[in-house]
């Protein structure tokens, strides 16, 4: 602890609307420009600090005042997505393989993974799942990731598994698909119904499409990072992932949410264009959920008050839910006082500042003797793993602060 850099947070306000990062775009399911704001945040950063640019935007959460779907605008442009999530990837990293062997079981229970069929994975990553597949199956992955369909590619690639670098509005395929999966890919989509059009065209009469998303009705959750992440362009609720599908020409034939956490899985086919009629209940829904979002947040509040005296802070985390801290809690306001590191254990961020404050490797809390200094776990899913790492290390458990008295797995 003898060579680490104390630093008080670097403090820059005003409005971030950089063209170049994102872009304005009308509702991504009925193309309606009558919307009202629902939910924000200025001055966003994405991870750590950039020395040539700032990788800052402003979050806008709005509702259509016509079809209510909920959806991010301005939206991320092409530019904005390689800047601001140059730490995490596009793609946003890969399903665990207890979700995998899931979602295989799943399908195999619907006799959906037959000898010969060709599935179709869109936002395959670095094709953990298809290559988990059956040997019979084949598998063609696409993503926009390129550095994960050149892994994809390297790792599997063979006669029958297959991997292309691809906007998913503009691919083409030689064969078309038997099944086509997109599990928690349509939210992260700046136009979503053009895709699954563009799916609706390559496929057959009998293709079956298999979304899962996060949907509105099961977010609420004690996470301060809440159903709202900054990271999905469209906030889908069971009526409006409805219309979205029917509008692009096909119907769902069976739905299933997750009994673990807040994903929903419909299975879909070919159907003419359809509309559907709008659900005014999702703006009460909207409402419920943000009422739920502000108690995450005052049990937060409470849970830092107890230490507000405090001066000297080590952050475990230097992602998402360290930036939402910033911009929500009285965890960052006693400047004058506070001081803080932040350790991570990603090795991208090790060596970098976040908001002006160093970030080292979790390594150097061994053995170190903290004082009245204290820790704070700003992680949600990770917490019970990083406070029994910090016990492993001899930490005392006085000198650990959680926030959270439960985790919800979503």
């Amino acid at each position: 602890m003898d060579n680490i850099k104390w630093e008080k947070l670097n403090i820059i306000s005003g409005e971030y609307t950089n063209p170049i990062f994102t872009c304005h775009r009308p509702c991504p399911i009925c193309n309606s420009i009558n919307a009202k704001s629902v939910w924000g945040l200025n001055g966003f950063q994405f991870f750590t600090d950039n020395p040539t640019i700032e990788k800052k935007v402003d979050i806008k959460v709005q509702q259509c005042m016509n079809c209510y779907a909920i959806y991010l605008n301005p939206a991320y442009s092409q530019i904005g997505f390689k800047y601001l999530f140059d730490e995490a990837g596009c793609s946003y990293g890969s399903r665990s393989s207890f979700r995998v062997n899931e979602e295989i079981g799943w399908l195999k229970q619907r006799n959906l993974l037959k000898p010969g069929l060709h599935v179709l994975d869109i936002g395959c990553y670095k094709g953990q799942f298809l290559a988990a597949l059956p040997e019979e199956i084949i598998c063609t992955g696409v993503d926009i990731d390129h550095n994960a369909i050149e892994y994809a590619q390297s790792q599997y690639g063979s006669t029958r598994l297959n991997f292309i670098c691809a906007d998913f509005e503009k691919m083409d395929l030689e064969i078309q698909p038997d099944l086509i999966t997109m599990y928690h890919v349509l939210e992260h989509l700046p136009n979503p119904l053009e895709v699954l059009k563009r799916l609706r065209l390559l496929a057959n009469d009998r293709t079956k499409l298999l979304i899962e998303v996060p949907i509105l009705e099961n977010g609420s959750t004690n996470d301060i990072n809440g159903f709202f992440s900054v990271q999905h362009m469209t906030h889908f609720s069971r009526n409006s992932l409805n219309k979205l599908v029917s509008l692009a020409g096909w119907q769902i034939r069976e739905k299933q949410e997750q009994a673990d956490y807040n994903g929903c899985r419909v299975i879909c086919e070919p159907d003419g264009f359809r509309q559907v009629d709008s659900a005014p209940n999702d703006l009460s829904l909207c409402y419920k959920y943000l009422s739920n979002w502000y108690q995450a947040l005052v049990d937060v509040e409470d849970t830092l008050a107890k230490h507000q005296e405090c001066n000297k802070w080590i952050i475990w985390g230097a992602g998402l839910h360290t930036e939402v801290l910033y911009q929500t809690t009285s965890f960052f306001t006693n400047l004058k006082k506070r001081e803080y590191i932040i350790v991570d254990s990603d090795p991208q961020k090790q060596g970098k500042k976040w908001r002006g404050i160093n970030i080292y490797n979790p390594n150097i809390l061994k053995d170190c003797i903290l004082g009245d200094r204290k820790i704070l776990i700003s992680s949600y899913g990770s917490q019970p793993i990083i406070e029994q790492i910090l016990i492993n290390m001899g930490i005392n458990q006085e000198n650990i602060v959680t926030l959270y008295k439960q985790i919800k797995v979503y």
